[in-house]
């Protein structure tokens, strides 16, 4: 499974060709493709994973990387509680952008999620 952080200046639409491909070359892949303040409105994930997302930018609200990577955490928690993946998926973290400070802080042992 590929989870793909994404650069808070841009969106996924400019690389959607590029996940295709992916998707198509390889058999029973999984892409999981996380936006972040400029793009949704994190403090409605945290708050109701299961509520809808949507695009929002405050600037009296901005998150800290800690918030956000627990943000990413919240949805992976959901996804695997829902099985829509299971503790037998490999993960494969790619931080695009500022995405890789992002994932950076999500792969830190010594941070203990929000």
């Amino acid at each position: 499974m590929l989870v793909v952080v994404h650069d808070i200046f841009h969106s996924f639409f400019e690389s959607v060709e590029f996940y295709e491909k992916i998707l198509s070359s390889f058999s029973n892949t999984k892409i999981i493709l996380f936006n972040y303040p400029g793009k949704i409105f994190l403090r409605k994930i945290l708050s109701d994973i299961s509520g809808q997302a949507f695009t929002s930018y405050d600037p009296d609200n901005i998150q800290t990387n800690e918030e956000i990577a627990a943000a990413l955490d919240t949805l992976l928690n959901f996804l695997s509680d829902n099985k829509r993946i299971t503790d037998d998926d490999k993960i494969h973290l790619v931080g695009v952008g500022y995405g890789g400070n992002i994932a950076s802080c999500f792969c830190n042992p010594n941070y203990l999620f929000l």
